[in-house]
Parts: structure tokens; C-alpha cells; sequence
């Protein structure tokens, strides 16, 4: 059994939305399926929508510490941007009805009116790792250093979220690995090339 239970919770709480599509467990049927007495889940949590919201933030750091791994890997910089792509895909395969069902409850949690300051801390963390990337790149020379790294970073970011968006409305795509592979090759070249037709 994991020492820390808030994560054993978060996880059990995880594969409970991959099974059923839904939110409508209840407190005992999580505490049931992670071993542990209702009480205990009581000590961690003062309801259900408190252990959603820790579950939805517990993934998205999660998502965050793999995308930092990548600050330590060999390659190229174009080669650690474009795994934050794919791992940003693989999320999304892996995970997309489950982050969406929670979500659902989440959002409406009126009374939590520190979600959206955690939100920003997530996007913030999210740019951060970008940014540090691109600056190693502008170290190496292979990024333009006439930008800001921060600059950069965010712009990124839109382009992943403008990813997200658009694969989860076209989810025909989404596990189709030719269309994946194209769509992340032109998101290389044009993080190589931009569009201007004075690069060619």
C-alpha cells in the first residue's frame, strides 16, 4: 500500500472514472477499493468534492514531473519541444474521458474560489518548463536568442493548448497514429521554419 494515502486515493478515484464514465461513487466504495476504512479517507479529505479537486491537481503535477524529465534527456532542443507535444498526446489518449468527467465536477465547485489561483500556479509551472528548454537552446545556439525565453515558452503553450482543443474535437484523430504524426510534423516545422517565406 502507497505511504502516502492522499495519492492512493487520487488513483483509485482515477480508475473508478475509467471504469464507469461518471462521478456518482460514493466515499465508501473509494475507501472500499483502496483498502482503507471511510473514516481514514475522512482524516485526508472533509468531502467528495475535496478529493476530486486534490485528484485533478494530483494528475495535472503528475503530467507536469514527466514534461520535467525531459530538462535532463539528450537531444536536441526541437527534440525535448516536441515531446512535450507527445506526451501532451499520449495524455490525452490515455486520459481524455477521465480528466474531462472530472472536470465536470470540479468546475462546479463555486465555494473552492482557490481552484482558479491553482489553475494559474499549474500554467505558470507549465511555461516555466518550456521556458528553461528554450533557454538551454538559446545557450546551445540552436533557438534565436533575439527572444525572450519566456516569450517563446508562452507562445508554446498556446500552440499546445490550441493542440488539446483541437483533438478533443476531433477525437476521429485522436487514435489514429497517421494523423497524430502528421499533425505533430507540422507543428515541427513550423516551430523550425515559422511561416514566413523569406525562411525558405
Amino acid at each position: 500500500m502507497k505511504e502516502n494515502k492522499k495519492e492512493l486515493i487520487a488513483e483509485v478515484v482515477r480508475d473508478l472514472i475509467n471504469e464507469r464514465g461518471d462521478t456518482a461513487f460514493t466515499v465508501e466504495e473509494i475507501a472500499k477499493r483502496a483498502g482503507i476504512g471511510k473514516g481514514t479517507v475522512y482524516l485526508y479529505f472533509r468531502d467528495k468534492d475535496e478529493i476530486f479537486i486534490f485528484t485533478f491537481f494530483h494528475f495535472l503535477e503528475n503530467f507536469l514531473d514527466e514534461l520535467e524529465e525531459n530538462l535532463g534527456k539528450k537531444g536536441s532542443t526541437i527534440e525535448k519541444l516536441m515531446s512535450i507535444f507527445e506526451i501532451q498526446v499520449h495524455q490525452m489518449r490515455e486520459m481524455l474521458s477521465f480528466w474531462e468527467t472530472l472536470f465536470r465536477g470540479v468546475g462546479k465547485k463555486e465555494d473552492k474560489k482557490w481552484v482558479p489561483e491553482k489553475m494559474k500556479k499549474i500554467k505558470e509551472r507549465h511555461i516555466s518548463i518550456i521556458s528553461r528548454i528554450v533557454e538551454e537552446g538559446q545557450r546551445r545556439g540552436e533557438i534565436r536568442g533575439d527572444i525572450a525565453p519566456e516569450d517563446i515558452a508562452r507562445i508554446i503553450y498556446m500552440l499546445i493548448r490550441g493542440l488539446t482543443s483541437h483533438l478533443a474535437f476531433n477525437r476521429e484523430n485522436l487514435h489514429s497514429d497517421r494523423e497524430i504524426s502528421a499533425l505533430l510534423t507540422k507543428i515541427k516545422e513550423v516551430l523550425l521554419n515559422g511561416v514566413s517565406s523569406s525562411n525558405n
